[in-house]
């Protein structure tokens, strides 16, 4: 799978949203970029902004489990509910809604089928304990606009001699 497709695969789920990387993949590959796609075409879709993995069995000591089921959190969007509601990296999602996870897609479906407004409720496992945290699911196509419309760029550095500083 080429990486623009994984983009949109991605963000189709509601779950992922890298921007810069996205919209440099989808430059790269001559494809353009504006958000709308297809979701436009289905209505706003929820987001939450992370991206999981089922739990291994060789997990379990690492993640502090008893058991190989729920979802580890393998990344977090700060700018998206996920981040602000807190939620970290290596977090297993083990309840949604009072409904146990059992793993990747799973969590990934309820994800696709949480409109945006809707406030979701996560039982997670953090280092062994167990943590209740609600975020509210945001429409996924006004955190992409919002976050390329914060879109900072980094200037390439100058030459010592330009900015009249000279390294000693």
């Amino acid at each position: 799978m080429k990486r623009h497709e994984a983009m949109s695969r991605a963000l189709g789920y509601g779950l992922v949203l890298l921007v810069a990387g996205a919209g440099c993949v989808a430059a790269e590959a001559g494809v353009p970029f504006s958000g709308s796609g297809a979701s436009a075409a289905r209505g706003a879709q929820g987001y939450l902004g992370v991206d999981v993995r089922d739990v291994s069995g060789d997990q379990l000591a690492a993640l502090k489990l008893k058991e190989a089921h729920g979802a580890e959190i393998i990344m977090v969007d700060h700018d998206a509910p996920a981040g602000k509601a807190g939620l970290r990296e290596h977090d297993v999602v083990l309840q949604m809604n009072g409904h146990a996870i059992e793993g990747e897609e799973q969590i990934r479906r309820m994800l696709r089928e949480s409109p945006p407004g809707k406030t979701i409720v996560l039982l997670i496992s953090r280092d062994g304990q167990q943590i209740t945290i609600s975020a509210r699911m945001a429409n996924r196509e006004e955190v992409e606009r919002k976050a390329w419309e914060e879109h900072l760029t980094v200037p390439e550095p100058s030459s010592p001699g330009e900015s009249g500083f000279s390294p000693t």
